[in-house]
């Protein structure tokens, strides 16, 4: 909410402000999020290895992944993967 007060002995006069309040025009970019690696992953599974990857999102309906590196023994898998998000503003 927006709230102006001014005094009544200005009210209406030609130097009381005009605020312009449309609402900001949708405009269009693309969000780039590039994964190189992690470090410290632990080692999940019973064999001392972990299937890694990443999901990020920004909507629930968004939801992008990276590839999956199997078996990934020293806790720091290597992605180099790009994950390209559609985002409008205002948002």
């Amino acid at each position: 909410m927006w709230c102006d007060i001014v005094p009544s002995d200005k009210a209406g006069t030609a130097s009381a402000k005009v605020w312009d309040i449309t609402p900001e025009p949708d405009n269009e970019f693309e969000l780039r999020v590039t994964v190189f690696g992690c470090k410290g992953v632990p080692a999940a599974d019973l064999e001392g290895t972990s299937d890694c990857y990443i999901r990020a999102y920004i909507d629930d309906d968004e939801t992008q992944e990276t590839d999956t590196h199997y078996r990934n023994t020293d806790g720091k898998p290597n992605f180099n993967y790009r994950l390209l998000f559609p985002i409008s503003t205002p948002f």
